[in-house]
């Protein structure tokens, strides 16, 4: 989420004092694992779109101008991203 970018997004909300963000970059480094930023390049690159349920965003808080700048981002109402979930082949839940 922005403002501050996918560079540096919290592991989670303990955050590790902050050495968690900078300990899994490492280790994605030395597994050979993409970065997020280029993770999302490459997804946008093929056109796989992200759909993100307004009603989950509004529970926990997320305003839209929170949200990454992705090309093929949508935020919907529950009832079509049930509709389009249950046609995805692939369906993460945060």
């Amino acid at each position: 989420m922005l403002p501050k970018g996918v560079s540096r997004l919290k592991l989670s909300k303990m955050n590790m004092a902050g050495m968690g963000p900078k300990l899994m970059g490492r280790l994605m480094k030395k597994q050979g694992v993409k970065s997020l930023e280029k993770l999302l390049q490459d997804a946008a690159e093929l056109g796989i779109k992200i759909h993100l349920c307004e009603m989950s965003m509004n529970l926990m808080g997320i305003r839209p101008e929170e949200i990454i700048d992705y090309p093929g981002l949508d935020i919907c109402g529950i009832s079509t991203f049930i509709a389009l979930a249950s046609e995805a082949k692939t369906t993460l839940f945060f």
